[in-house]
């Protein structure tokens, strides 16, 4: 935060090593979002304390290189003008940098593996997988996981990469 809002925020809990966990805090952006492990808007009032419905905060899940939730990205304001329009703004923007958090993790994870984008014609581009070299997939990102229903977490059972990215079609000629 910036110098200006420092005393407020710290004041409100918005500082590191605070619990803003569902039990300590009730309904919040952060809790909620870990709890429920899935992204969450909760503007002012629906905060479950009445000393946070000052805020709106978007939490958004971030998963970790075998899908396990490994944290939340929280943006929190205290803007009175903000709408519900906004917020949606912003968790569009929470949510992708979240994604960009996961892909730039498995990379850093399956740095000695190849990681190509997974699917085809795709719009997601946090849908990666990473081949080893026996050509097996051998991780996957939670939404390529999604894409192909695998398992959401957890270690993959080792699939043969032409399984998935060569078509039928592609070897009658």
């Amino acid at each position: 935060c910036n110098d200006a809002d420092e005393r407020d925020f710290n004041a409100w809990g918005l500082r590191p090593g605070a619990d803003w966990s569902e039990q300590s805090e009730g309904t919040n952006g952060i809790g909620t979002c870990l709890a429920e492990n899935r992204g969450v808007i909760i503007h002012r009032d629906q905060h479950f304390l009445p000393k946070n419905i000052a805020m709106s905060c978007i939490g958004m899940p971030i998963y970790g290189a075998h899908g396990e939730m490994v944290g939340v990205l929280d943006v929190s304001s205290a803007r009175l003008d903000q709408t519900d329009g906004v917020n949606k703004l912003i968790a569009a923007a929470v949510a992708e940098t979240a994604r960009k958090i996961e892909t730039e993790n498995f990379r850093a994870h399956y740095a000695s593996e190849r990681v190509v984008l997974a699917g085809r014609d795709t719009v997601d581009h946090s849908a990666l997988v990473a081949i080893n070299a026996d050509d097996c997939i051998i991780g996957a990102t939670r939404a390529a996981r999604k894409m192909f229903k695998w398992g959401c977490e957890g270690a993959l059972r080792p699939i043969a990469a032409t399984d998935l990215f060569v078509d039928d079609s592609d070897l009658r000629g």
